[in-house]
Order: C-alpha cells, then sequence, then structure tokens
C-alpha cells in the first residue's frame, strides 16, 4: 500500500509538471497517441493460459471525481459489461474463493484536480492478480500480480470521460492478452446455433 501511495505521488507530480507545461488533455490527447505519458509495464500473458475468468474490483474513486461524474459504481458497469462482451466470464465472489489461483482483475483510479487549470490529473491501473506458488518452495503460496498496465493522463473538469476512455484501452490491451492465452472455441460455438 505504502508503494502504491508513493508511485501515486511521483505519478502526480509528473503531471503537474506536465500540466504546468501545457500538458493536452481530452481529444489533442487522444490524437497525440492513447494517453500522454502512459507507461506500461509488461508481463507475461501466459500466466492467464487455462483461466475460465476473473473477479473484478474497482478501487474506489475519490469524492472530488465523483461529483464530477467518475464514479466505482460506472468502473465496475464498464469493466464488468466489456468482459463479458469480450466471452470473458466475470467470476463473482464465491465462484472467485473456489477458482484455481483466485484470479482477480484490479483497477485502480487516482485523481487530482488541479484548481489553477480546472483539470484532473488521473493515473489508471489494471492488474491482474493469482494465487502462486514458489518454484523453489512449492508450499510457500502467495499473491502475485502475473499481469499489469498503467495510464496517465489529464482531463478537463467537466469531462472525465477520459478517464474511462484510459480504463477501457487499459482493458482492450487485458482482452487481447487474455484471448491471446485463451481463444475462443469456434466449433463450440457453430454447435450452439
Amino acid at each position: 500500500m505504502r508503494q502504491a501511495k508513493t508511485t501515486f505521488m511521483l505519478t502526480v507530480s509528473l503531471l503537474l509538471c506536465l500540466a504546468v507545461a501545457g500538458m493536452p488533455t481530452g481529444a489533442t490527447q487522444e490524437r497525440l497517441g492513447a494517453t500522454i505519458g502512459a507507461f506500461v509495464e509488461e508481463m507475461e500473458p501466459i500466466s492467464m493460459r487455462g483461466l475460465t475468468g476473473v473477479y473484478v474490483t474497482v478501487e474506489e474513486t475519490e469524492p472530488g471525481a465523483e461529483e464530477h461524474g467518475l464514479t466505482t459504481a460506472q468502473l465496475q458497469a464498464d469493466v464488468e459489461s466489456r468482459l463479458r462482451k469480450a466471452r470473458i466470464r466475470v467470476l463473482t465472489e464465491e465462484e472467485w474463493n473456489s477458482a484455481p489461483g483466485g484470479p482477480c482483475l484490479s483497477v485502480a483510479v487516482n485523481t487530482s484536480k488541479l484548481v489553477e487549470r480546472d483539470t484532473y490529473v488521473y493515473s489508471v491501473r489494471m492488474k491482474l492478480m493469482q494465487q502462486v506458488t514458489l518454484e523453489r518452495s512449492p508450499i510457500i503460496s502467495l499473491w502475485a500480480t502475473t499481469w499489469d498496465e498503467a495510464a496517465l493522463g489529464g482531463a478537463d473538469t467537466e469531462d472525465l470521460r477520459d478517464v474511462r476512455r484510459a480504463v477501457s484501452a487499459l482493458l482492450r490491451t487485458f482482452i487481447r492478452d487474455y484471448r491471446a492465452e485463451n481463444p475462443i472455441d469456434r466449433s463450440s460455438r457453430r454447435e450452439q446455433r
């Protein structure tokens, strides 16, 4: 938790510097290629092989962002809906507790309002956490992040849809990686028709 807060503070500091220097927001930012300052920590999608679905958690959004229309419930619904459309099963809490490895897709959105610019800077982090065992000592099992992506950006106070777009962009990457390791069985789909 402490590392996450430190990372967030460094991220906000970087974004504040970019904002003061005139960092673009909104549509301009998308034209420049997704989110300005996006950073990606590639992890092996192979860790997704054999998953039958994921449990989804979305961390609480800041009250200021909620006042401007960005809610935890909305983000949760967005993520779950997109996963279902991609035919990735969203596990209930009960299913998650009994699923091998307990795969959990965690979404964290941090926002900070720049009063003097009427802008929000944000960071979005999406990670897949699973129960893993140590090769050198298989009796040791622990939670580990096996896939992780993040983005940074800025959004106008009146339009926090840019934050939802950043979540959507990361989710597209997750779905692509998930499907690379767990392709849809086309033959069973034809049989159902």
